[in-house]
């Protein structure tokens, strides 16, 4: 089993076998999450965008030469504080007949290795309130809570 960079040839895979399902995933905790149309076909071209930026890091994790799992990290700094070097795990998902197998582990341990390596202070990630797996494990790898973000739709 190996981690790697997703390349350029990656992106419709990224867009339409991992983000995609996870998007769909999402869409039952809030009306907020909901998908409009054609979004998975816009949604390649904007893995091939974001393949290009600094900030922003895509790893895949491979079992058996096929891909089982994605996570993107975007590295930023906030310069008004002490500890202003981040990792930002924005996403990540795990295949379903994969899951339990230590993948998402894999890859947390990756970018936080990777945070460690290029000096940030810490690693965040949110997950949706209702969405408690999410939760359970990243609370399982001890990441506290630290905020709460709240969303009021405009009508």
């Amino acid at each position: 089993m190996v981690i790697r960079a997703a390349t350029h040839d990656d992106a419709e895979l990224l867009a339409t076998d991992f983000w995609y399902p996870l998007a769909k995933q999402m869409e039952q905790y809030s009306p907020l999450n909901e998908l409009r149309d054609g979004v998975a076909e816009d949604a390649v071209d904007a893995f091939a965008d974001m393949l290009e930026r600094d900030d922003r890091r895509i790893f895949l994790r491979e079992a058996d030469d096929e891909p089982v799992a994605f996570l993107v990290v975007e590295l930023g700094e906030r310069p008004s504080r002490e500890h202003g070097r981040y990792a930002d795990i924005v996403d990540l998902y795990v295949k379903e007949p994969h899951r339990g197998n230590g993948h998402g582990t894999a890859l947390v341990d990756h970018v936080e290795a990777l945070a460690s390596d290029q000096d940030r202070d810490y690693v965040t990630v949110s997950a949706e309130w209702q969405n408690e797996p999410a939760r359970e494990f990243y609370r399982d790898r001890d990441y506290d809570q630290k905020q709460v973000t709240y969303a009021k739709p405009l009508d």
